[in-house]
């Protein structure tokens, strides 16, 4: 696996600019003001479309967190960037890099960086593991 890490914190960074309203989801208003993303993913299906009562149902979406994933194509790590998130958020914990994310799992002492990077461990290697077994 190549080092995620990197992009979980580009994800989160700009998701909570989004979140804050520093920055603004790529798209457009047409001439009733409603809004429309410029690019649809997966996750915006299900998402209803704009209409006079509800004008900014797609730049709500595209604000969050699922959305910015898949704009990166990172949605299948999404139960790990929201672990981060959370992390980096509630207690100030951020890693750079795998091996940091490695090297804190093995830390002696449980600490809260230790419980979070185990989680991320988990989840990739659940995402490394075959699927389809019939077990």
């Amino acid at each position: 696996m190549n080092n995620p890490v990197n992009q979980y914190n580009k994800i989160i960074d700009e998701q909570e600019k989004l979140e804050t309203r520093e920055t603004h989801p790529e798209g457009n208003f047409d001439n009733k003001r409603r809004f429309y993303l410029h690019k649809n993913y997966d996750c915006c299906q299900t998402i209803r479309i704009p209409s006079a009562a509800f004008p900014f149902s797609e730049m709500s979406h595209g604000r969050t967190l699922v959305h910015v994933a898949h704009k990166y194509g990172m949605e299948h790590h999404l139960s790990a960037i929201k672990v981060l998130k959370n992390a980096w958020k509630n207690k100030g914990i951020r890693f750079k890099s795998v091996s940091e994310v490695v090297r804190a799992s093995k830390a002696k002492r449980k600490s809260p960086k230790k419980l979070v990077a185990q989680k991320i461990l988990h989840f990739w290697a659940q995402l490394e593991a075959p699927t389809g077994t019939n077990n």
